[in-house]
Protein backbone atom coordinates (compact mmCIF):
# COMPACT_ATOMS: atom_id res chain seq x y z
CA UNK A 1 0.00 0.00 0.00
CA UNK A 2 2.85 2.33 0.46
CA UNK A 3 4.13 2.01 -3.12
CA UNK A 4 1.45 3.45 -4.73
CA UNK A 5 2.04 6.82 -3.37
CA UNK A 6 5.28 6.44 -4.56
CA UNK A 7 4.78 5.36 -8.00
CA UNK A 8 1.93 8.16 -8.38
CA UNK A 9 4.25 10.96 -7.64
CA UNK A 10 7.08 9.55 -9.85
CA UNK A 11 4.41 8.96 -12.90
CA UNK A 12 3.29 12.92 -12.34
CA UNK A 13 6.80 14.68 -12.08
CA UNK A 14 7.94 13.44 -15.45
CA UNK A 15 6.23 14.57 -18.53
CA UNK A 16 6.88 12.76 -21.93
CA UNK A 17 6.65 13.11 -25.13
CA UNK A 18 7.47 10.55 -27.39
CA UNK A 19 8.15 10.47 -30.56
CA UNK A 20 9.61 14.31 -31.01
CA UNK A 21 12.89 15.11 -31.09
CA UNK A 22 11.95 18.68 -32.19
CA UNK A 23 9.50 19.85 -29.84
CA UNK A 24 8.29 23.35 -28.54
CA UNK A 25 7.56 23.96 -24.88
CA UNK A 26 5.63 26.98 -23.77
CA UNK A 27 4.34 29.60 -25.71
CA UNK A 28 5.72 32.86 -27.46
CA UNK A 29 4.49 36.17 -26.04
CA UNK A 30 4.13 39.38 -27.46
CA UNK A 31 7.31 41.53 -26.65
CA UNK A 32 9.38 38.49 -25.68
CA UNK A 33 12.69 37.75 -27.66
CA UNK A 34 15.35 35.36 -27.96
CA UNK A 35 17.35 34.96 -24.93
CA UNK A 36 20.06 32.32 -25.91
CA UNK A 37 20.93 29.08 -28.06
CA UNK A 38 22.32 26.32 -26.13
CA UNK A 39 24.32 23.17 -28.31
CA UNK A 40 24.89 19.88 -27.64
CA UNK A 41 25.99 17.38 -29.78
CA UNK A 42 27.07 13.49 -29.00
CA UNK A 43 28.86 11.03 -31.02
CA UNK A 44 30.04 10.24 -33.94
CA UNK A 45 30.48 6.66 -32.57
CA UNK A 46 31.90 3.39 -33.69
CA UNK A 47 28.51 1.44 -33.02
CA UNK A 48 25.19 2.67 -33.08
CA UNK A 49 24.05 3.12 -30.18
CA UNK A 50 20.52 5.45 -27.90
CA UNK A 51 21.76 9.18 -27.15
CA UNK A 52 20.66 11.44 -25.08
CA UNK A 53 20.63 15.50 -24.90
CA UNK A 54 19.74 17.45 -22.24
CA UNK A 55 19.06 21.03 -22.02
CA UNK A 56 19.30 22.76 -18.66
CA UNK A 57 18.88 26.72 -18.22
CA UNK A 58 17.82 28.43 -15.38
CA UNK A 59 17.28 32.09 -15.31
CA UNK A 60 19.00 33.90 -12.33
CA UNK A 61 16.71 34.58 -9.29
CA UNK A 62 17.38 38.18 -8.93
CA UNK A 63 16.55 39.07 -12.55
CA UNK A 64 12.84 40.14 -13.95
CA UNK A 65 13.59 37.70 -16.61
CA UNK A 66 11.08 35.01 -17.58
CA UNK A 67 11.69 32.10 -20.13
CA UNK A 68 7.86 32.06 -22.27
CA UNK A 69 9.10 29.44 -25.33
CA UNK A 70 11.82 26.53 -26.05
CA UNK A 71 11.97 25.65 -29.13
CA UNK A 72 13.92 22.26 -30.04
CA UNK A 73 15.75 21.21 -32.67
CA UNK A 74 17.80 18.11 -33.28
CA UNK A 75 19.62 16.49 -36.02
CA UNK A 76 16.40 13.40 -36.33
CA UNK A 77 12.59 14.24 -37.25
CA UNK A 78 10.88 11.63 -35.19
CA UNK A 79 11.83 8.11 -33.29
CA UNK A 80 12.71 10.48 -30.25
CA UNK A 81 11.44 10.85 -26.50
CA UNK A 82 11.38 14.09 -24.77
CA UNK A 83 11.14 14.05 -21.12
CA UNK A 84 11.26 17.27 -18.92
CA UNK A 85 9.76 16.97 -15.29
CA UNK A 86 5.95 18.00 -15.03
CA UNK A 87 6.45 19.99 -11.66
CA UNK A 88 9.34 22.64 -13.18
CA UNK A 89 8.36 25.99 -13.21
CA UNK A 90 9.01 27.33 -17.26
CA UNK A 91 9.28 30.48 -16.43
CA UNK A 92 12.06 30.14 -14.18
CA UNK A 93 14.16 27.70 -15.86
CA UNK A 94 14.15 24.09 -17.21
CA UNK A 95 15.97 20.98 -17.92
CA UNK A 96 14.77 19.12 -21.33
CA UNK A 97 15.82 15.64 -22.29
CA UNK A 98 15.66 14.01 -25.62
CA UNK A 99 16.74 10.24 -26.05
CA UNK A 100 16.55 8.45 -29.52
CA UNK A 101 14.20 5.70 -29.61
CA UNK A 102 16.51 3.29 -32.06
CA UNK A 103 20.29 3.60 -32.17
CA UNK A 104 21.96 5.99 -34.05
CA UNK A 105 26.13 6.75 -34.54
CA UNK A 106 25.68 10.81 -33.48
CA UNK A 107 22.93 12.98 -31.96
CA UNK A 108 22.86 16.87 -32.09
CA UNK A 109 20.41 19.60 -31.17
CA UNK A 110 19.56 23.03 -30.24
CA UNK A 111 17.49 24.88 -27.95
CA UNK A 112 16.68 28.46 -28.58
CA UNK A 113 15.52 29.96 -25.47
CA UNK A 114 12.75 33.40 -25.46
CA UNK A 115 11.69 35.37 -22.93
CA UNK A 116 10.38 38.22 -21.73
CA UNK A 117 11.25 40.97 -18.88
CA UNK A 118 8.63 41.35 -16.09
CA UNK A 119 8.41 44.78 -14.54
Amino acid sequence: MKLLPIILLLATSVSLVAGACNPGLGRREFGDFQMYILHATKGPFFEAQNISLTFDYQVNPIDTIEVTFVDINTSLENQCVTTFPGTQVLARGFEITVTTLNPVLEFSGTATVFGIRRL
